[in-house]
């Protein structure tokens, strides 16, 4: 089964305009539940969490195809759960990397999956070169991610 990210709303609704700006734009919801909703306090908390319920189904998702945990290679329960914390730290990390450098919107939303972050920053094929003693990575032609990375990362100050 393949999942697809649909946009909420349609892209030609946002462009809709009344004398040059834009109106109101209202996007609707289904949330079947058993919760208490009888208030609108109660109501926001409960769309509140099954909103924020996505995001470790979200990290299931990136943790088995980003971080190979659909293959637990053993059938030792020791090996498998070294595995599995492996597979998470690496989404810990992909998810600290995007916060640190800005590629996300500072909220957590917006992140790249650890597979298309290995694919645009890690596995970028690059030379290294040296110029009147200076080390330099040359990078190939094009827009690159880790150009736009690396000196955010230079930028910060050593930890402790």
């Amino acid at each position: 089964m393949r999942v697809r990210k649909r946009r909420t709303i349609d892209k030609n609704q946002l462009a809709l305009t009344l004398e040059g700006r834009i109106d109101e734009v209202y996007g609707y919801s289904f949330i079947l539940t058993n919760l208490d909703v009888s208030t609108d306090e109660s109501l926001a908390e409960v769309e509140w969490w099954y909103r924020h319920r996505t995001d470790i189904e979200e990290l299931n998702r990136n943790a088995k195809h980003g971080t190979a945990l659909r293959h637990l290679t053993s059938a030792g329960h020791r090996v498998n759960s070294v595995w599995m914390w492996a597979g998470l730290l690496g989404c810990a990390i992909s998810d600290w990397l995007q916060e640190i450098t800005g590629m996300d919107y500072g909220n957590g939303r917006g992140r790249r999956t650890v597979a298309r972050l290995r694919r645009e920053l890690i596995r970028v094929p690059a030379r290294i070169a040296r110029r009147a003693g200076e080390i330099q990575l040359r990078l190939p032609p094009g827009p690159q991610l880790l150009a736009t990375v690396l000196p955010t990362l230079q930028g910060l100050s050593a930890p402790g």
